[in-house]
Protein backbone atom coordinates (compact mmCIF):
# COMPACT_ATOMS: atom_id res chain seq x y z
CA UNK A 1 0.00 0.00 0.00
CA UNK A 2 3.11 2.69 0.79
CA UNK A 3 4.50 2.35 -2.63
CA UNK A 4 1.17 2.90 -4.15
CA UNK A 5 1.28 6.15 -2.26
CA UNK A 6 4.81 6.73 -2.96
CA UNK A 7 3.90 6.60 -6.83
CA UNK A 8 1.46 8.97 -5.81
CA UNK A 9 3.35 11.60 -4.90
CA UNK A 10 5.58 10.52 -7.51
CA UNK A 11 3.83 12.20 -9.96
CA UNK A 12 2.37 14.81 -7.45
CA UNK A 13 4.43 15.54 -4.45
CA UNK A 14 2.04 18.02 -2.47
CA UNK A 15 -0.67 15.04 -2.69
CA UNK A 16 -3.03 15.80 1.02
CA UNK A 17 -4.63 12.12 0.38
CA UNK A 18 -1.09 10.37 -0.68
CA UNK A 19 0.75 12.33 2.64
CA UNK A 20 -2.06 11.49 5.27
CA UNK A 21 -1.81 7.74 3.99
CA UNK A 22 1.97 7.53 4.12
CA UNK A 23 2.27 8.93 7.63
CA UNK A 24 -0.25 6.78 8.67
CA UNK A 25 1.41 3.60 6.88
CA UNK A 26 4.63 4.83 8.33
CA UNK A 27 2.77 4.73 12.13
CA UNK A 28 1.62 1.44 11.53
CA UNK A 29 5.59 0.71 10.79
CA UNK A 30 6.59 2.33 13.70
CA UNK A 31 8.36 4.77 11.54
CA UNK A 32 7.55 7.88 13.96
CA UNK A 33 10.13 10.22 12.27
CA UNK A 34 8.50 9.52 8.93
CA UNK A 35 4.78 9.50 9.78
CA UNK A 36 5.08 12.68 11.34
CA UNK A 37 7.11 14.51 8.58
CA UNK A 38 4.13 12.92 6.10
CA UNK A 39 1.58 14.60 8.32
CA UNK A 40 3.41 17.44 8.55
CA UNK A 41 3.48 17.84 4.75
CA UNK A 42 -0.02 16.80 4.08
CA UNK A 43 -0.96 20.27 6.58
CA UNK A 44 1.26 22.41 5.07
CA UNK A 45 -0.15 21.04 1.63
CA UNK A 46 -3.56 21.98 2.65
CA UNK A 47 -4.07 23.93 6.00
CA UNK A 48 -7.89 23.79 5.62
CA UNK A 49 -8.17 19.80 5.48
CA UNK A 50 -8.68 18.42 9.02
CA UNK A 51 -7.38 14.27 8.16
CA UNK A 52 -4.03 14.93 8.95
CA UNK A 53 -4.80 16.51 12.25
CA UNK A 54 -7.05 13.72 12.84
CA UNK A 55 -5.26 10.74 12.31
CA UNK A 56 -2.13 12.68 14.07
CA UNK A 57 -4.46 13.30 17.29
CA UNK A 58 -5.87 9.68 16.91
CA UNK A 59 -2.57 8.07 17.07
CA UNK A 60 -1.41 10.00 20.69
CA UNK A 61 0.95 11.54 18.50
CA UNK A 62 -0.86 15.25 18.35
CA UNK A 63 0.79 16.63 22.20
CA UNK A 64 0.86 19.87 23.20
CA UNK A 65 5.28 19.67 22.47
CA UNK A 66 4.71 18.47 18.88
CA UNK A 67 2.19 21.42 18.13
CA UNK A 68 4.64 23.99 18.89
CA UNK A 69 7.40 22.02 17.29
CA UNK A 70 5.42 22.42 13.94
CA UNK A 71 4.34 25.79 14.58
CA UNK A 72 8.32 26.92 15.69
CA UNK A 73 9.65 25.42 12.55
Amino acid sequence: MLLCYQGVLKLDKTNYTALVFIGKCAAELDQADQSLMAYRKAIESDETQPLAWQVWEEEGELTKDLVTLYFTS
